[in-house]
């Protein structure tokens, strides 16, 4: 790459290569994934179908816990909106008590191991079957049958807000996985319907976020968020498929701290091996998409949303601190080259601006990151999320005291630029 005129017909080539690019097929680990769920749930003892009717039954009993439990007001308080009987929402409350639901369900005819192969019930130390989620805010892990109906396939359960870890476990708690629920192969989706009327997929971090995106975007925006867990493969392919669906660009609206920082560049990397072009937003500091409508109401997320961004230009902004200029350079191109052509030219000005180097020198950089992304776009997304899982857990290690200022890397995700409009902060 030392020929300016060389270095400029790869990135030719290299563009058109990119133009054409469609979403990855799955990987072998990912069909093995698939076929041993396929052969467990083939021969499990209780079958997805049973497990399936017994999470309808279920469904029925928290949405009728709902009404009057501390659960219908601190969601219509959270939300701006008094969800009772949403049939797309479906929300419920697990009241308090050990036995509650597995009482409602032997009744119905539920055997203990139906009880616990569905995930619906635990065993406690004394031997006693109690009910898994208790005094919880209950969503509905929904996905859409062939006929549009949407079937639970899981559960996920908010804890009392005043409760903590030690009195009321983790914040958010999900359906065991079963014959029927996977939670990394799932993603936890508000509105699927609208998908396939054009609506943008928007990720975010929790069950609430992706209700105050469905809920302020007007049939415009489905809320998807990942269930306790960072965005995996099958759920990015999902992602991929939603969005090639709608036509859109999905946006990346995760917290606005360092943990959601982290969250978007892994979805970027994760996204664009799929030929995707993901769009961010701007939020407050430690703000996230359900405190803007707590605090601002719809009409300012659907704004937000709205003036999204594309997430390239983000990350190419932080990764040019702290840095010499070669380095930034060669960072900032790595993230340039994962992006749609149409913003190379403009990309390379601004690295260029930015690190003061000629532009010669950064298309030379950029055309040596894109011949890695266009050979295998899998490997180099999986080295820069291999990357971020050590500095997720640099971020989450205590931190001893320090003396003197260290020099900044790319991937300590400072607040991104003012693209969009900022939210006030909420709770």
């Amino acid at each position: 790459f030392d020929d300016p005129a060389y270095v400029e017909a790869f990135l030719t080539l290299a563009a058109a290569v990119r133009t054409n690019a469609t979403t990855l097929p799955p990987t072998d680990r990912m069909i093995d994934a698939q076929a041993s769920r396929e052969f467990d749930a083939a021969m499990a003892p209780v079958s997805p179908a049973r497990i399936l009717e017994l999470n309808r039954l279920a469904t029925d009993f928290y949405v009728r816990q709902f009404p009057g439990s501390w659960a219908q007001p601190y969601l219509a308080e959270r939300l701006r909106t008094d969800l009772t009987g949403d049939p797309y929402v479906l929300p419920g409350y697990a009241p308090a008590g050990w036995t509650r639901l597995v009482d409602h369900l032997r009744r119905n005819g539920a055997t203990d191991l139906e009880l616990t192969e569905s995930g619906l019930a635990s065993v406690a130390r004394t031997g006693r079957l109690i009910d898994r989620f208790r005094d919880r805010l209950i969503f509905p892990i929904t996905r859409l049958a062939p006929d549009g109906q949407l079937e639970p396939i899981g559960f996920v359960g908010r804890r009392h807000p005043e409760a903590t870890d030690q009195t009321g476990g983790p914040k958010y708690l999900n359906t065991t996985d079963t014959s029927l629920f996977r939670k990394g192969a799932q993603l936890f989706t508000v509105r699927a319907d609208l998908l396939g009327g054009g609506a943008t997929p928007v990720l975010v971090e929790g069950p609430l976020d992706a209700l105050a995106v469905s809920l302020s975007g007007r049939g415009c925006y489905v809320g998807v968020a990942p269930l306790g867990t960072s965005l995996t493969e099958e759920q990015a392919a999902q992602l991929a498929a939603m969005a090639v669906r709608c036509g859109t660009s999905p946006i990346v609206a995760t917290d606005a701290d360092t943990a959601g920082r982290i969250a978007a560049q892994r979805a970027y990397w994760m996204l664009t091996q799929h030929a995707l072009t993901p769009m961010a937003v701007t939020l407050r500091p430690d703000c996230d998409p359900a405190d803007v409508l707590d605090s601002a109401g719809r009409e300012a997320l659907r704004l937000i949303l709205r003036d999204s961004a594309p997430l390239a230009d983000v990350l190419v902004a932080t990764r040019q601190k702290g840095l010499s200029r070669l380095d930034a350079a060669r960072h900032a191109t790595r993230v340039l080259a994962a992006s749609t052509p149409g913003g190379w030219d403009s990309g390379t000005v601004a690295i260029a601006r930015e690190t003061g180097l000629p532009p010669a020198a950064v298309r030379r950089e950029l055309a040596r990151a894109t011949r890695n992304w266009v050979e295998d776009p899998r490997k180099v997304a999986a080295e820069r999320t291999s990357e971020l899982r050590m500095v997720r857990a640099r971020a989450s290690a205590p931190q001893p005291k320090v003396h003197a200022p260290r020099a900044a890397t790319p991937d300590m995700v400072s607040p991104p630029p003012a693209r969009a409009r900022a939210a006030a902060p909420g709770r």
